[in-house]
């Protein structure tokens, strides 16, 4: 599968990951090919790539914790 976004990306391995092909099959991005040797790679994968999807889509609400000095 050749890259088009990091959510098709995830959706690919996630669909791999449940029909069972993932340590079958190549994916393409990055400019590299990959294989997984084990289901614990694919699932790095995939939390590195909520990250990623969480970047594109930009700040949401966020906290910050101020602290005042006299």
């Amino acid at each position: 599968m050749a890259f088009t976004s990091y959510t098709a990306l995830r959706t690919a391995v996630l669909d791999a990951i449940a029909d069972g092909s993932i340590l079958t099959s190549g994916y393409s991005f990055m400019g590299r090919q990959h294989t997984f040797r084990s289901l614990d790679e694919a699932t790095k994968l995939v939390d590195w790539l909520e990250q990623k999807i969480g970047e594109e889509a930009g700040p949401e609400e966020q906290e910050a914790l101020v602290r005042f000095v006299r």
